[in-house]
């Protein structure tokens, strides 16, 4: 498994992120699942989604024959408290792909002891 990773974070530094991309660092406050905060500078995780911070999800909680009983839950603090916990006040390398997207976030591969934050988070 930690040799798979590997394998996939040196094919993203040397044929996904330009030779050129800047780079923002520093310790980052966590938005949501997906966004971040360096330095008052907005940064959206590439290439991921996660649920928005009021969004409620379904889990199924019992199932009996044809039956299932559904529960509602948190997932977009879930998702939040679970980047809050990778970073844990390190320090937070990202990438720029690109300066902005709709929302003004500046979009990129963000890395935490070189693990990219876009793997976990999907993980």
């Amino acid at each position: 498994m930690q040799k798979n990773l590997l394998i996939k974070i040196v094919f993203f530094l040397f044929f996904v992120i330009p030779a050129n991309s800047e780079i923002i660092k520093g310790t980052a406050v966590v938005v949501d699942g997906d966004t971040l905060k360096i330095d008052n500078k907005k940064i959206r995780l590439h290439g991921i989604d996660a649920p928005e911070m009021k969004q409620l999800c379904q889990r199924t909680f019992l199932s009996i024959f044809i039956f299932s009983f559904n529960k509602n839950y948190k997932c977009g603090e879930i998702s939040k408290k679970k980047l809050t916990q990778k970073i844990d006040n390190q320090i937070v390398k990202c990438f720029i792909e690109k300066n902005n997207d709709r929302y003004n976030r500046i979009l990129a591969e963000c890395f935490v002891n070189n693990e990219s934050l876009s793997v976990y988070m999907v993980k």
